[in-house]
């Protein structure tokens, strides 16, 4: 996917940015693809950089531990996960750390081909052997693509 001119900035770590950030990013999901955005996909550095954003009078807005006020959202670290201004946070270790995106799950779609995983056996009883053969069609494709857009997380 191409992200030119879908990439909000969030990287001021400040309440202001992160609200700012968050509202274009939504606003420009619904105005080009009619979808409203669903979530926050982060990396782990992403993660704890959205979890360290402070309000302009330094402290966090993200609560992570007890009661809180004025907070704009709240974490799950040993889960990783949480949700800030409404929108879930889901956390993929196995994504470059320091990428965020906001999107809805009808921006992309799996096609796989009807009773797949096909399975197909052939067995000896003369040898005691069984082979097993396993096989499939899938494609990714990308309906909306506009329903996916970067946060710029990296100061």
């Amino acid at each position: 996917l191409s992200y030119t001119g879908k990439v909000f900035d969030v990287s001021a770590g400040t309440s202001a940015a992160l609200i700012a950030g968050l509202t274009d990013a939504s606003t420009y999901i619904f105005k080009n693809s009619g979808l409203r955005p669903e979530a926050i996909v982060v990396g782990t550095t992403a993660f704890k950089f959205l979890l360290s954003v402070q309000g302009e009078d330094g402290r966090p807005v993200v609560l992570v531990d007890g009661a809180g006020i004025n907070n704009l959202g709240s974490a799950n670290v040993p889960g990783l996960s949480g949700q800030i201004m409404g929108l879930p946070i889901i956390v993929d270790p196995a994504m470059t750390a320091t990428k965020a995106y906001v999107a809805n799950s009808r921006a992309l779609q799996t096609l796989e081909s009807p009773g797949a995983p096909v399975r197909l056996t052939a067995d000896d009883i003369t040898t005691l052997t069984d082979s097993i053969s396993v096989y499939g069609y899938m494609a990714i494709t990308v309906p909306f693509p506009a329903a996916i857009v970067e946060l710029d997380v990296v100061a």
